[in-house]
């Protein structure tokens, strides 16, 4: 497992999937762009609906109120995170699902920050406890940790483990002051420092940026309560799994409105933001507890090859008309075709929404799950 991390982590195969985006000599506006990607974040309606959290309608309606298009049917184009990601980020769909030192390598060195960083924007990217923790071609990263994902993993799965596990020495001490070795401990400041820095970003970089930030919130280590204080294993054990992913679903909202509020207000001009989740949350996995969902019914409907459900939250805030070329099943696939369009005059043809799953029966293809 750790070698294959190594691996992937350092295939530097080029980025060939070929969009057709020209330059983009009179832009409409150098407008900053932030790019919230919020790990296994499922739809209002499945969270309301299935999950029981009706927060979720007020989350709604305070972006919605501050001029947000929410895209109430949109869904994933696949069904986990490293499908997903390099598929946004290059605005296409993949061919191969098991190309995953491709897929890395598409998520890392993408056409996006390709087409951004051409038209004098500078890449900031806040990577996530996964293989977003890095991108060598961001102009700068903003993450914590003193161990990137794959020296945690190296640490705790080697010979070197057995050192963390001694008490009453100087580095014990030094581990437990620090949290270092915490994967859990680490993913909770992680994420409050990220939040932090996103807030400075108006006031601390001149425009234009354009800001990747990947956040594993709601789905992810369940290290958040309702109030965002840490949990710990334990806690996390006793709580279950539809109360952890819950909480950190609705302390995550609270935080996003107040980043959103921070952005808008900072900003010099107008930004633009995307607000959207990965993939929905993964019912496949969760088969035991089914039952206990508000509705069990619909929560056996969301069961679907690819371990992952696809109905995902998707918000945008397009400020001068661009909310105009949004509509309710757009899906992320669309996302940067429709805003290179509108705000840097683009005549890039959008796809078909389609939500991809590897074929059950030859892993090796994808089948269109819904259309």
């Amino acid at each position: 497992m750790i070698t294959g991390y190594y691996n992937t982590y350092t295939d530097s195969k080029k980025n060939n999937i070929d969009i057709a985006v020209d330059s983009a000599d009179e832009a409409e506006a150098f407008r900053d762009i932030y790019y919230i990607v919020l790990d296994g974040y499922a739809s209002p309606e499945v969270l309301r609906d299935v999950m029981g959290l009706k927060e979720i309608d007020q989350t709604v309606n305070s972006l919605e109120e501050k001029g947000f298009f929410v895209a109430n049917e949109s869904k994933s184009n696949y069904p986990g995170t490293l499908l997903s990601l390099p598929s946004s980020l290059n605005m296409s769909y993949l061919e191969d699902p098991n190309a995953h030192k491709r897929h890395f390598t598409l998520a890392e060195n993408h056409k996006t920050k390709d087409f951004l960083q051409s038209q004098g924007y500078k890449y900031l990217h806040f990577g996530a406890d996964a293989f977003t923790y890095f991108n060598r071609y961001a102009d700068e990263n903003v993450n914590l940790g003193l161990f990137s994902p794959y020296q945690t993993a190296v640490w705790h799965n080697t010979v070197f483990r057995p050192l963390q596990d001694l008490s009453n020495t100087r580095f014990d001490r030094l581990a437990e002051k620090f949290g270092f070795l915490d994967r859990n401990l680490t993913q909770w400041k992680r994420e409050k420092f990220k939040l932090e820095k996103l807030s400075e970003v108006p006031e601390k970089h001149n425009s234009p940026v354009f800001v990747f930030a990947h956040f594993l919130v709601p789905k992810g280590a369940n290290v958040f309560d309702e109030e965002g204080n840490f949990l710990t294993k334990e806690e996390a054990d006793e709580r279950g799994v539809i109360k952890n992913y819950l909480g950190q679903t609705v302390y995550i909202n609270k935080e996003i409105e107040k980043l959103v509020d921070t952005l808008l207000e900072n900003s010099a001009t107008e930004p633009i933001i995307i607000i959207q989740g990965d993939h929905g949350f993964p019912f496949w996995g969760y088969r035991d507890v089914i039952e206990e969902f508000v509705r069990p019914d619909l929560a056996k409907e969301l069961v679907v090859p690819g371990k992952y459900s696809f109905p995902i939250f998707n918000a945008y805030y397009f400020p001068d008309g661009g909310n105009k070329l949004l509509y309710d099943s757009v899906t992320p696939v669309n996302t940067f075709r429709i805003l290179f369009n509108h705000y840097f005059g683009q005549d890039i043809e959008l796809l078909d929404d389609i939500s991809y799953t590897a074929d059950p029966n030859d892993n090796s293809k994808f089948i269109i799950w819904n259309k």
